[in-house]
């Protein structure tokens, strides 16, 4: 948004001048960001009024004419078209400077010398205009300095938009000189709006009817006849193209000059068709309205509408429409001053992609008490440019939903808490009355009255005050205050809440699996898709509903839930959740809430044994990274669970206990939540894998000699399990052994039929020498034939 510091001037009772760039500044500190500041009219030069006294009539590209200024008459040469004889025009001189032109000269076009230069707007910088000649209208003398009859010369401030959101009040360059008054310590002129408008009274008021009245807030209008002039006074037209605007017509720039001014958006309709107006709503309706941007736009739902009889005059708050334009032929209007609902404004200006300055303001719930006061301005501006326009109705006020000021009680305590320090008394009613607020002063309290253009939006508790009070007292006034409160440093994380972050940052990086959160409770609807019953789980009898009343004795149940939810966009996934389940202790038979860890692997069924071993890999990987001991996996002897395929079983055992186990579901579970699918799932207890975490890790040297990789290929029976071959190992004493592992499983012709063939890779060394032959054949040998004497031999 662009400000005129000339137009702010006009607002404030002082004979001082002021220092902008400082007054900016402060502002930027105080209320909002200042992005640019703008000089204008300061590199034009030598640029004076001038008379045409004669022109040539020749229709050539280029004429000559004569122009008086003052001390002398001029011949320039010029091809605008719209020159004339007695034009008062703007004419710089030689040695003079304009925006287009760095320097004027006297030169020569088409063998004609041309002396001087008719200004055109572009060329004076105030106006898009560079086609004909700027005509100057008003008594001025030839050889006056332009600069000091017209105001060319302005300080154009940029603010940001965003830093107003909340400020409805500061959308206009009223609301900024208010704030400004404050900040320097200088008087604000008051509006008059009362002056000349007693003879209106009497006459006759327009027909408006409010139907949305939850949306329209008030609406003013009258009506004006006999509107004669066209042109808009250079003055306002500086001021308008300043500030971002592009002049049009006296009646469409006095509009928009208003709300530049007071922040209030005025619409102007050609009265010609008008009979009567209804703000109304849209509803569902469908309609559709060339607005004045000569767009055809589908009007949206819940949109304000102005309309008369059956035709739509505007979309209220947005923009008008193209039938009531105001143009060049237009004698008569209707002025009206409104206010409408914030929200719904700003929503029909969304859906329909098109935002306006009219929005852009209405949406910020601008004060409803503004609108007679910029009606008023808007007469009495009318009035003084256009002597015989009149006003040939009474102005219509219908005010739906009142604004009315707020009062607040702002303790001093709460302001001496805030702000750190106790201000005087006399301080606060001093930051406060400049900015409009009425402060009634008690012993501990103030009573603050919040006027309406601020309490629409900004102020409306204690704090807010608190906040106003101290941006305007200055925040590089206040003491900083070191803290005293003693520090409380955050309590250690528990061992078990370290285990579960590790766990889950391991199974989230390493393996790609998804964590899950899942209820405490089985899913009915889930169960009875499955063909399942919970009955002998814990229930819970005090339930609104008879569903999902039993809670969880496994994981499983609540991972397959997920799997199936997810399997439409998914076939291949991994899931883990660590959650609690509800389970019958052995002992006391009382039911004991322990943390579970479940593990889900869902691939295609040609990829079941895959997937097996990639669960047990993963189950291994947990346990040898976070707790640094290595599981073994046992054939279960546990009766399988409805879910559960009887053989699959296994049991993850460590330290000679088992701590979890891993299963395949039933082909029939399994096709009902993802077909054509194996799903390999898995649970441990997280209290066991809490203890076996809490040992002590001893650190082991490693030798500093080599160290030799030696594989052995054993022969035994299909049904032979790994943990009874790594017992045999374990038992036989080596030293020279230090480290071995499973490193292949193998099954075919070559090793005979239900044989499979086990290949461990061992890693051997001494930690005082390099070992010889000898010893590392005397090891092969050995180990050979104690193998052997197990019934395991070395594949052939």
């Amino acid at each position: 948004m662009y400000i005129s510091c000339n137009l702010i001037n006009s607002f404030l009772d002082t004979t001082e001048k002021i220092n902008w760039e400082k007054a900016w500044d402060m502002f930027t500190i105080t209320t909002a960001e200042v992005e640019n500041i703008i000089y204008k009219g300061n590199q034009l030069n030598k640029v004076v009024v001038g008379r045409v006294v004669e022109v040539e009539s020749s229709q050539a590209e280029y004429r000559t004419a004569r122009v008086d200024i003052g001390s002398q008459i001029l011949q320039t040469v010029t091809n605008y078209q719209n020159i004339a004889g007695n034009m008062l025009v703007a004419v710089a001189l030689a040695g003079g400077s304009l925006t287009t032109i760095s320097r004027v000269s006297e030169t020569i076009i088409n063998d004609m010398v041309s002396q001087c230069w008719i200004c055109s707007e572009k060329d004076l910088g105030i106006g898009e205009e560079n086609f004909k000649a700027l005509e100057l209208t008003g008594d001025y003398k030839q050889g006056q300095d332009l600069k000091e009859v017209v105001p060319l010369e302005d300080i154009i401030v940029e603010i940001d938009n965003k830093s107003l959101t909340n400020r409805p009040d500061l959308w206009g360059h009223y609301g900024i000189a208010r704030e400004l008054a404050a900040i320097l310590g200088v008087k604000l002129i008051p509006l008059n709006d009362t002056a000349g408008f007693k003879v209106i009274d009497s006459l006759e008021p327009l027909n408006v009817t409010i139907e949305d009245r939850e949306n329209c807030n008030r609406y003013c209008c009258v009506k004006i006849s006999n509107i004669s002039q066209q042109v808009t006074p250079i003055q306002l037209r500086i001021l308008l193209f300043y500030c971002g605007m592009r002049p049009k017509s006296l009646i469409v720039d006095l509009t928009n000059f208003i709300m530049m001014e007071l922040g209030q958006p005025l619409h102007a309709y050609d009265s010609s068709s008008i009979s009567q107006i209804t703000v109304q709503n849209s509803l569902d309706g469908c309609y559709k309205l060339k607005t004045l941007d000569n767009v055809w736009r589908e009007i949206p739902a819940n949109t304000i509408l102005i309309s008369s009889n059956t035709e739509i005059l505007g979309l209220a708050g947005v923009i008008g429409s193209q039938s009531a334009e105001v143009t060049a032929a237009t004698t008569d209007v209707i002025i009206e001053s409104a206010n409408f609902n914030s929200t719904t404004v700003r929503l029909t200006a969304t859906k329909l992609g098109l935002r306006t300055d009219a929005s852009s303001r209405f949406e910020k719930s601008l004060d409803p008490n503004m609108t007679m006061p910029a009606l008023k301005r808007f007469i009495e501006l009318l009035m003084s440019i256009d002597s015989g326009a009149q006003i040939s109705s009474a102005i219509v006020d219908k005010y739906v939903n009142k604004t009315l000021t707020l009062k607040i009680v702002l303790p001093k305590g709460l302001l001496a808490k805030y702000i750190g320090t106790q201000l005087k008394d006399n301080i606060v009613k001093g930051i406060l009355t400049p900015l409009g607020f009425t402060v009634l002063n008690n012993d501990d309290s103030y009573l603050v009255e919040v006027p309406t253009f601020r309490a629409t939006k900004d102020i409306s508790t204690a704090i807010d005050l608190v906040e106003e009070i101290a941006r305007s007292y200055g925040y590089d006034n206040l003491v900083p205050d070191p803290l005293v409160n003693k520090l409380v440093l955050p309590p250690e994380a528990s061992p078990r809440s370290e285990l579960a972050y590790d766990l889950k940052l391991l199974l989230a990086t390493k393996f790609n699996m998804s964590e899950v959160h899942t209820y405490l409770w089985y899913d009915t609807r889930f169960l009875n898709h499955l063909g399942l019953a919970k009955s002998d789980s814990l229930k819970i009898i005090n339930t609104s509903k008879n569903e999902n009343n039993f809670l969880r004795s496994e994981l499983a149940l609540s991972l397959l839930h997920c799997i199936k939810k997810n399997a439409i966009k998914r076939k291949t996934m991994g899931i883990f959740e660590i959650g609690s389940v509800i389970r019958k202790d052995s002992i006391s038979s009382e039911y004991i809430d322990s943390k579970r860890l479940g593990l889900a692997l869902v691939d295609e069924i040609t990829a079941a044994q895959k997937t097996y071993m990639k669960m047990k890999n993963i189950i291994y990987s947990v346990c040898k990274t976070l707790c640094n001991v290595e599981v073994q996996f046992a054939h279960s002897v546990r009766k399988a669970e409805e879910w559960e395929q009887e053989t699959g079983i296994l049991d993850v055992i460590t330290t000679s206990k088992i701590i979890g186990s891993i299963s395949i579901t039933n082909n029939w579970i399994a096709d009902r939540v993802s077909s054509d699918a194996v799903c390999i799932i898995a649970e441990l207890d997280m209290s066991a894998l809490e203890k076996i975490c809490s040992g002590q890790i001893r650190y082991q040297e490693p030798t500093r000699f080599p160290t030799v990789d030696l594989d052995f290929n054993f022969v035994v029976e299909q049904t032979t399990e790994y943990c009874q071959v790594k017992s045999y190992i374990d038992a036989y004493d080596n030293e020279l052994i230090q480290t071995y592992q499973l490193h292949d499983v193998y099954q075919g012709a070559s090793v005979g039929q239900n044989k499979k063939s086990l290949t461990f890779r061992f890693t051997i060394g001494a930690r005082d020498r390099t070992l010889v032959n000898s010893e590392i054949t005397g090891f092969c040998q050995g180990l050979i034939d104690y193998m052997a004497g197990k019934d395991i031999n070395i594949r052939e």
